[in-house]
């Protein structure tokens, strides 16, 4: 395991810690194939507590899949990597070096926003290819990750100012037409040997997924959010009609 980053979140400034995995034992992750992982957490508190505690705005910055909606459960394996981390179990260097040569993921826990891009530019200069995802509106990441949207009026909009995206959707919605599926989903092509979701070749979507009560969360959050969508612009069109008979009087 290779220390990135130790210092303060670029989100709220609390202390976090920018991890690498991988190198010394090969990712399991059925998805994405034995790519080097990264993992950005606090470094003070465990990261299921942060989730507890809301602290984890520190490394999500306002993602709104935080907490009950996110597929990752930090009790397993960020956890295990933060404890390796608190014993010492790391070594430090050169990130030209670690990723030379390697297929890594970026963020695959936690914003790759959160800490300095010039990190990620060090790691990624010499790799063989990367995927990465970010919530954050920082424009020194677009063409380096994906901008991870939740709504196809998100992704248009994204896509407008130059990103690409990967968009989570629930299984009935369809792709937009400059959208492509996640090849796992159809053919179980991995991550290490697909790279779509390389910030500057595809705008991908992908099925929600993870424990199935994350799930059913996401669900009522988009249900949320579409009725939220509705009732602006029912009061817009109210606005309007409103206005139009004090403008044919003026007229």
């Amino acid at each position: 395991m290779k220390l990135l980053y130790e210092g303060p979140s670029l989100l709220d400034g609390a202390p976090i810690v920018a991890l690498l995995t991988g190198d010394d034992k090969p990712s399991e992750n059925k998805k994405t194939g034995p790519m080097l992982q990264t993992y950005i957490m606090r470094a003070d508190i465990p990261p299921y507590v942060a989730v507890k505690t809301k602290q984890d705005v520190s490394i999500c910055g306002d993602c709104p899949m935080r907490g009950d909606k996110c597929y990752v459960e930090t009790w397993q394996d960020p956890n295990n990597i933060w404890k390796r981390y608190k014993r010492g179990n790391y070594e430090t260097g050169n990130a030209k070096l670690f990723g030379l040569n390697r297929a890594i993921r970026v963020g695959s826990y936690g914003d790759p926003g959160a800490i300095p891009v010039q990190i990620w530019e060090a790691l990624l200069c010499k790799a063989s290819g990367h995927t990465g995802y970010t919530h954050q509106s920082n424009d020194e990441l677009a063409g380096m990750v994906q901008r991870s949207v939740e709504s196809a009026r998100e992704a248009i909009e994204y896509q407008a100012q130059g990103w690409r995206t990967f968009r989570i959707k629930l299984p009935e919605e369809p792709l937009l037409e400059n959208e492509v599926m996640c090849p796992f989903e159809k053919t179980g092509l991995q991550c290490i040997q697909c790279q779509m979701c390389d910030g500057k070749s595809h705008n991908v979507a992908v099925n929600v997924h993870g424990a199935q009560h994350k799930v059913n969360n996401y669900a009522q959050y988009k249900q949320n959010m579409e009725l939220q969508q509705f009732e602006s612009l029912r009061d817009l069109s109210i606005r309007v009609e409103t206005a139009l008979p004090r403008q044919a009087q003026a007229a």
